[in-house]
């Protein structure tokens, strides 16, 4: 993951499990799942076994 200004890039590669059906970022306190800050869901369609 990368953070440049108020643009977020990232790149995910996954083993020995399904591929995964969401990907974002929650925005909360340790420990907890706040709301959803940054979705980058919309990669999971474009790939086959890594997202970036």
């Amino acid at each position: 993951m990368k953070v440049k200004g108020d643009k977020v890039s990232v790149a995910v590669t996954w083993r020995g499990t399904g591929k995964p059906t969401a990907l974002h970022i929650h925005q909360g306190p340790k420990g907890t799942n706040g709301g959803i800050k940054v979705d980058f869901s919309g990669l999971l369609g474009r790939s086959r076994g890594t997202a970036s």
